[in-house]
């Protein structure tokens, strides 16, 4: 083929041994080992990936120092809030605004913890009724994954 010194020499050649499609006597024969071929490569790929995906995505009930996101991930987010984790919430988008020197979003970020805390608060005092107490955690998880996917 003459790929031998190229940067296409790392790449396996198809069909498999590397034989021209023409030499065969049966071409469909080689097109189903390309085609059979592929498909291993694709599979191996997507199942590398999703393992992939999996182990940066995974969400422990707890996040301590050592296991919080280097960066923000809207399904840790996502994740965090349907548990009505949202002190762990706050926390990952602090560091993560910090490490990344945005103070703007640091400010937006404490108006909706303010705005979070008064809501329970409100609540606690026996201020609003559940429904309300729900429906303004909601709002507020809103704003959270509002923001989340503006910045990602």
């Amino acid at each position: 083929f003459g790929v031998e010194n190229t940067p296409l020499s790392k790449f396996q050649a198809l069909p498999n041994d590397g034989r021209p499609i023409s030499s065969y006597s049966n071409r469909d024969k080689a097109y189903i080992e390309i085609t059979k071929a592929l498909n291993t490569f694709i599979n191996e790929f997507k199942s590398k990936r999703k393992k992939s995906d999996e182990e940066d995505e995974k969400v422990p009930e707890k996040l301590t120092d050592e296991v919080k996101p280097k960066k923000l991930s809207k399904k840790v987010i996502t994740s965090l809030i349907s548990r009505n984790k949202y002190d762990e919430v706050f926390d990952i988008m602090y560091s993560y605004f910090e490490d990344i020197g945005d103070v703007e979003y640091e400010k937006i970020l404490t108006l909706l913890r303010a705005d979070f805390n008064l809501v329970k608060q409100d609540y606690y005092d026996g201020n609003t009724t559940a429904e309300s107490y729900r429906n303004s955690l909601r709002g507020v998880a809103k704003d959270l994954l509002n923001l989340t996917y503006k910045i990602i």
